[in-house]
This record gives C-alpha cells, structure tokens and sequence, in this order.
C-alpha cells in the first residue's frame, strides 16, 4: 500500500479512517492527525456538501468518482481526482478509494492553453494565409486572413475538407497548393 503512486484511503460506515498511504506525504498530516480526522477536513469548506454526497452515493450506488482540490495542512489546494468503490467484508462496509494527484496534468494543460493562446495570436497578426490540416484532407486550424480572403466564419472551415467549404473550381485550387506543398 505504501508504494502506490497515488493515495490510497479505506473508510469505514462511521466514515473513520482505517487505512491510508501517503497522506501525510503529499497533504502534510502525520498519521496520528489523520487517525482522528474525518474525510471531510481535507477538503475546503466549498466542496464539503460535494464530498458528503460523494461519500453516500459511493455506500449506497457503489461507487463514485469526482475531480476536487484537497487541502494541504498549509491550506494551499492541490487538484486530485478520486475514485472510490464500496467494499464489504462481512456485515461491515467501507470505502476504498484512490486520490491522483493532478498538479501535474492542470500546469501541463494551462501551459498548452498559454502556447495556443500565443500562436492564435501569431497567426491572426500576419496578412499571410495560414491553414493548417489533418491527414485526411480536414482544416484543423485557418488564421483570420484566411476568414477573411473566403468571407467565411472559422467554424464553418475547421473539421470540414475544402470540398465541404468551398465550390469546386476554389478547391481544385486549394487541392493543388497542398499537393505541391507536400512534394516539396
């Protein structure tokens, strides 16, 4: 249990803590404080009600699943996505459950949509035509000048081949600049 990668928790019906791992690790409590904590105070108190109705769907549905921001001892949030699944031994239940830390994929996604950001904003600065596609022949991306050359709005382009958004003779056109585009 201690060489599991993400948290790894099992509640009880009283929901008391039995077992865990790495909690104190990655959420800064000792494991005498966690013995006495209830699930709850590792959560801000604007997703407490969440957390509760988590908590009974998974006793009562199963199991559950939710992306929240737990709560280091500091008080700084970390985004974690928890999936936990009733478990019965006996006349007793319990929850079982895994916390996965996601720090890593939010900074990853924010750093992706920051590069988008900027080469939108590239793009759309140039009067030069940009368009990129997939390999069946679909826009992907078209700057403003592109919009404008055509008099077409960017969702009626993207996703759609030349054919689907142009007459023919403008797609023939169009067709034959990537083709020698993709000789070169």
């Amino acid at each position: 249990v201690q060489s599991m990668p993400e948290l790894f928790f099992l509640i009880d019906e009283n929901q008391n803590f039995v077992r865990w791992n790495n909690i104190d690790r990655e959420l800064g409590y000792s494991d005498e404080e966690i013995s006495e904590m209830h699930p709850l105070e590792f959560f801000h108190e604007k997703e407490q009600s969440f957390i509760i109705s988590k908590i009974y769907q998974a006793f009562n549905e199963g199991s559950a699943e939710a992306e929240v921001e737990m709560q280091h001892k500091d008080g700084h949030l970390i985004p974690y996505f928890i999936r936990a699944k009733r478990f019965v031994r006996g006349d007793e239940q319990y929850i079982v459950g895994s916390c996965v830390n996601l720090s890593d994929i939010k900074e990853a996604q924010f750093e992706l949509q920051q590069n988008r950001q900027l080469l939108d904003a590239i793009i759309n600065q140039t009067e030069a035509i940009i368009y990129v596609k997939d390999s069946e022949g679909r826009n992907r991306l078209v700057n403003d000048s592109y919009c404008k050359l055509f008099n077409l709005e960017r969702e009626d382009i993207v996703g759609k081949s030349d054919r689907e958004v142009h007459d023919e003779v403008i797609a023939d056109n169009v067709e034959e600049i990537d083709r020698r585009v993709l000789e070169t």
